[in-house]
């Protein structure tokens, strides 16, 4: 390697970089269409390692032709470059969500797009609780602006940083200054490595998502913009050989990788590797590795990159909500989506990129006639820009139930919950849910709930903070509270108690109905925390601790009470989440969920008159995502739990403690799946709210059976 003679003062293109867009694009409609490949996940660090080398390079450059950055220019630039197609899709997705969906989610759409016209899709979803590594779809068909978000706000404070490096350096030292540039990158890139691993060890879902958590994969290719001045590899062979390392590292990270650990950091250095090897020693010539990254189909892939980005991911999801998935469906968006994508850059990116008026325009502002007002001008408009991205953070945290969530928003509309009709035989349910499992068509009392489908509608007891809690933020009493204070009618009132989770509180209307009015209800429950559970499950210590207070208060309840029946509901959402997170094996976690079991029913078969363990609801699709107005009712058919899954595993161990202690074990698949699926609604009524928790009608729906379980 030499050092080049003379730094230049112009960038060169690189047809190599346009063609490693190109093959990088596709990776990421694949990853969207297919879930290939496996390492699909990572392809955003080769577009951040692209973005810090280009954008360092430009602003390397400018300040070496004209010994400043104009930050108005450069701000206009980047907004020319990115908004007018972002708003456009924007618009046309927001619009067709509103003619295809209901409004559920068509709000969460609208509140998507609020984010991504404010840059902040990533903070966003860390406060929607996403999930991109875990999902098996991708929901949202704005998802995809968080990278985008996290490269704005990278956009934003890169000129004031390397601007301040380069000036201080040409002050303090000899030179252009990047030197001095070199070693406040290298700092900083210490500092985010380490901020990444931390995030990454703590919340790898929230670490996806994070800026500061990915902020340091910006750092290499920034670090390349200014090595390449001074790295030169004149031997062909060896230049052919490390650009072809550099092409084999991204390809094995893409095939090979399993991002589902240890991912931002430290998997995402082996893109981010090759990426640099790329960009640092190809040159675009006429090599064998630079030939295949710039190959024609590549390049002009490449060049429609953003457009293409930016549509296939609402063709995606607003597609193949109205044709549901099929091969010719899938295949369909595919070419759609490529074709699309051309359509929207040679009618809208292209012309405004090469407008001659606004390019004049630009360059009038980057050399305005009165050169005092250049650093107030400048100010001003870092100042307005930084307030939109950092006041829309804030925002998301602060009013997540407006922002983050479509609940608020559609119970305000009004609910239009259907009443159960529980009145049927026992025994035509079954016939109910298969009926419900081959219609295509919603009930009209489905399809009005639909419209108006939010937590609102989910049982009182999971809406009053005393029935309960959130062990998350700071708990209340944990006495407990009562739904029914119970009638003499029969001389005698009897009592139960329900404890478990926020499923077990979803049981409580039908519960209600199914026991009559003779019956006292106490009911504690706990968001995601139930009196038998497994350690593992990777919330914070807070969580823990307030869990760990709650199931002791479940159990006190009991012991205090002596109830004639104590009803337990447990969700293998903290089995399956812990087993997931901490990468233990299913029969090593059941074994843990049997030994929890096992100290538990034995406390409460002897302290109430009858102890019985209600199997949670399997879990579904969540009708508010997966119903539309023009898709068949099938969309929102799910297939029961399988043979060997985290569920069925954890009912297993459930049942088989409950026999050893006594208690009774209540099987309620059956309630909700025949045929090999489960509907999201069952004789009008819709069951859900989510794709976890019974919707009031929808519990009490299944009151008769449950009277005939607790006999």
């Amino acid at each position: 390697m030499i050092a080049a003679p003379t730094p230049p003062e112009r960038m060169r293109f690189r047809p190599d970089l346009e063609g490693l867009r190109g093959w990088a694009v596709i990776v990421v409609v694949l990853d969207h269409l297919w879930r290939i490949p496996l390492g699909g996940p990572l392809r955003p660090d080769l577009f951040f390692v692209l973005s810090g080398f280009l954008i360092t390079r430009l602003l390397v450059l400018e300040m070496r032709r004209t010994g400043r950055i104009a930050l108005t220019a450069y701000f206009l630039r980047r907004a020319r470059r990115i908004v007018p197609v972002a708003v456009v899709v924007v618009i046309v997705t927001v619009g067709v969500a509103a003619l295809i969906w209901y409004p559920p989610r068509a709000v969460a759409v609208g509140q998507d797009a609020v984010a991504a016209l404010g840059f902040v899709t990533n903070w966003h979803e860390i406060v929607a609780g996403s999930s991109y590594l875990t999902d098996d779809t991708v929901s949202s068909p704005l998802l995809h602006f968080w990278s985008l978000a996290i490269e704005e706000q990278f956009y934003v404070v890169w000129p004031l940083i390397v601007g301040g490096a380069l000036l201080l350096g040409r002050r303090w030292f000899r030179g252009d200054g990047t030197v001095f540039l070199a070693v406040v990158l290298s700092a900083l890139l210490v500092v985010l490595c380490v901020a990444s691993a931390t995030r990454t060890a703590a919340d790898g879902d929230a670490a996806y998502f994070d800026t500061f958590a990915r902020a340091w994969v910006f750092l290499p290719g920034a670090l390349a913009a200014i090595a390449v001045d001074h790295v030169r590899v004149p031997n062909r062979t060896l230049r052919t050989a490390l650009v072809g390392a550099g092409v084999l590292l991204v390809a094995v990270a893409l095939l090979f990788v399993d991002p589902h650990s240890g991912y931002p950091w430290p998997k995402g250095w082996l893109v981010v590797g090759g990426t640099v090897l790329i960009v640092l020693v190809g040159t675009g010539d006429e090599s064998a590795a630079s030939r295949f990254l710039a190959c024609p189909p590549a390049r002009w892939l490449g060049r429609m990159s953003y457009s293409l980005y930016l549509w296939h991911l609402p063709l995606i999801v607003l597609v193949l909500a109205v044709t549901g998935r099929s091969v010719i469906a899938e295949w369909s968006v595919l070419v759609g989506s490529v074709v699309v994508g051309w359509i929207s850059y040679r009618c809208i990116e292209r012309p405004i990129m090469t407008s001659a008026r606004l390019s004049e325009y630009i360059r009038r502002t980057a050399a305005p006639r009165e050169r005092a007002s250049r650093p107030l001008r400048d100010v001003s408009v870092v100042a307005v820009i930084s307030c939109v991205l950092v006041g829309g953070t804030v925002a998301q945290y602060v009013a997540p139930s407006w922002l983050s969530t479509s609940d608020r928003i559609v119970a305000a509309l009004g609910s239009d919950t259907a009443a159960a009709e529980t009145a049927d035989a026992l025994g035509e349910r079954s016939a109910a849910v298969a009926r419900a499992v081959r219609s295509h068509e919603w009930p009209r009392t489905a399809s009005e709930q639909l419209a108006r489908l939010s937590m609102a509608d989910a049982a009182p007891a999971m809406l009053d903070r005393s029935c309960m809690e959130f062990v998350g933020a700071p708990l209340g009493s944990l006495e407990g509270c009562t739904l029914q204070p119970g009638t003499r009618a029969t001389g005698v009132v009897r009592h139960a108690v329900v404890i478990g989770d926020s499923t077990a509180a979803s049981w409580t209307p039908g519960l209600l109905e199914a026991l009559g009015p003779e019956w006292r209800v106490t009911v504690l429950t706990a968001t995601g925390c139930s009196a038998v559970g497994v350690d593992g499950w990777p919330q914070s210590q807070q969580w823990r601790t307030g869990c760990d207070r709650a199931r002791a208060a479940m159990l006190r309840l009991v012991d205090r009470t002596r109830p004639d029946l104590v009803v337990l509901g447990a969700a293998s959402g903290p089995f399956t989440a812990a087993a997931a997170h901490d990468g233990t094996p299913l029969d090593t976690a059941a074994k843990a969920w049997r030994a929890s079991a096992d100290r538990v029913l034995p406390r409460l078969v002897a302290a109430a008159g009858d102890a019985v363990v209600l199997q949670a609801p399997p879990s579904v699709l969540d009708p508010r995502g997966c119903a539309s107005r023009v898709g068949p009712a099938t969309e929102c058919v799910a297939p029961p739990p399988s043979a060997g899954s985290p569920a069925r595993v954890a009912d297993a161990a459930l049942r088989s403690a409950a026999d050893s202690a006594g208690a009774r074990f209540v099987a309620t698949t059956d309630w909700f799946c025949a045929d090999g699926g489960c509907p999201a609604e069952v004789g009008g009524v819709v069951q859900r709210f989510d794709n976890v928790h019974l919707t009031e009608g929808g519990s009490q729906s299944v009151a008769p059976e449950l009277r005939a379980a607790l006999r």
